[in-house]
Parts: structure tokens; sequence; C-alpha cells
């Protein structure tokens, strides 16, 4: 009897974290996907097209008022030699180039990620471009930017329905576990009423009891998200990139809250209406 009561209390933890940790992963999409599309963005650079002559020194001097003015680091700015874009080419063209005896058709590229949080952005950058010179062209993709961000706008909404869905769907389960909870030891508070014991003398210990379970089923299921993160800097490294710190801490707050108050709520409201009161 004893042993199956225990069994009974892992399967209420388990079966309560795998759907808390299922609202919390479409909680934290949801998150992620309202500026899905500046992330992507950002990670979709300009291509600054460099003139055939210049002076590497003055594009030094551009590159560091670039990173200054626009806040840009290391990794933001990108220089590629013909050269390199000769070799990411691949062996086809530089044989087909050899055969018609054209020279390197390529310039050096400088690569900078968009900042499009920033509306002075663009505005920044082609100034600073206009007082150095040495840029024949600027490509950017207004493009692929309307449509990522009509993309993101829609599966933010699927994201948002999906995330009530799920909460329903939580609330639903722990009911219906609660219930199961309660049941199994209804003998026991019918006992406790008839004998005059007052309602909080007899919910006290199964709130105490159903909401350390509770604590445990929130904690299991944000463990459960972070081992979830932490394959995907694995499996796909782009998609560990998008992750926001802030946003997992956000999922962890509402997971701690959520978890204890829907329990409070429902053993406290269940056990009034088993008892009848």
């Amino acid at each position: 009897m004893i042993e199956r009561k225990i069994i009974a209390n892992y399967f209420y933890i388990l079966t309560t974290a795998l759907v808390l940790f299922l609202f919390g992963s479409a909680l934290l999409l949801w998150l992620h996907s309202i500026d899905l599309a500046s992330k992507i963005q950002e990670q979709n650079p300009i291509i600054l097209e460099l003139q055939d002559q210049y002076s590497h020194d003055s594009l030094q001097m551009m590159i560091s008022q670039m990173k200054q003015s626009l806040q840009l680091n290391e990794k933001d700015i990108e220089l590629i030699s013909k050269n390199d874009a000769m070799k990411m080419m691949g062996d086809d063209l530089s044989e087909q180039l050899i055969a018609s005896g054209e020279s390197n058709p390529f310039r050096d590229l400088i690569l900078v990620k968009m900042k499009k949080r920033d509306p002075n952005y663009l505005e920044s950058l082609k100034k600073i471009l206009i007082s150095f010179r040495m840029v024949d062209s600027i490509e950017i993709e207004h493009e692929f930017s309307k449509e990522m961000g009509s993309l993101s706008n829609r599966i933010s909404t699927i994201m948002l329905f999906i995330s009530i869905a799920m909460l329903v769907i939580t609330a639903i389960i722990i009911s219906f576990l609660v219930t199961i909870f309660l049941q199994e030891r209804m003998d026991v508070m019918s006992v406790m009423s008839t004998l005059g014991t007052p309602v909080n003398k007899i919910t006290e210990p199964y709130l105490k009891q159903i909401l350390i379970y509770s604590v445990v089923s929130s904690l299991l299921a944000i463990g459960f998200i972070s081992i979830a993160i932490l394959l995907c800097k694995f499996i796909s490294p782009w998609l560990y990139d998008l992750v926001e710190l802030v946003k997992f801490f956000i999922v962890i707050f509402v997971l701690l809250i959520l978890g204890p108050s829907l329990h409070y709520i429902m053993v406290k409201s269940q056990i009034l209406k088993l008892l009848k009161y």
C-alpha cells in the first residue's frame, strides 16, 4: 500500500512537470517569436562593396568610426577580401575564369550586422560611408525584411494561441490530478469533518503536501526546458543563439508562480466542494 502511494506521488509530480514543461515551452517560443524578425534581420548583414583602389589606413579609420558611432563590436563587422570571395565560390569558378582569361571579378566586401531596433542605424551608417567615399554599393535585403516581418507576426499569433491552449490544458490536467489526489484521502477528511475539525485544519496538511509537489514539478519542468535549450546548442546552434536569457527567466518566474498557485486554488476549492461547505 505504501509503495503504491509512493508510485502515485511520483506519477503525480512527473505528469504535472510534463504539462508545465509543454506550457513553458510554448510560452518561451511565443516570447521569442514577438521579435523574431528583428533577430533574423540582425543575422542578415548589410553588404558593402568597396572600390577597386582604396587606402587601407582609411579603411581602418572607417571601420573604427563605424564601431564607435554604431556601437558595434568585432563580430559585427567582417572584412572579406576578393581572394577569399573567390575561394568561397569554389574551384569551378576559378577554372572558368582561367579558361576565359578574366581576372578576379570580385571586390573586397564588408559585412555589417543590421541593428533594426535602432531606426537611425542605416542613416548613421550612410553618413559614415559618404564621408570616406570608398564604398561603391550597399546591398540590403528589403524584401527579405518585409517577408520576415509578416512571417514573424503570423508565427507570434499562432504561438500566442498555442500558449493559451496549453495553459487551459495544463489547468484541466492539474484539476484532474488534484481530484484523484483528494479522493484517495476523502475518508480521512470526512471523519475529520464529522468530528467538527475546522476547515483550515483539514485543508492545511494537504495544501502543504500539494504545494511541495507543485514546486518540485515546476523545478522539473524548468530543468526539462533547460535541457531542451542545451540540446539546441549541439543540434541547431543558430537556434540556440536566438534564445534570450531574460525571456528564459520570465518563463522560470511564470512556472514557479503558476504551478503552486493553480494547485493551491484547486485543492482549496475541491476540498470545500467534496465536504460540501
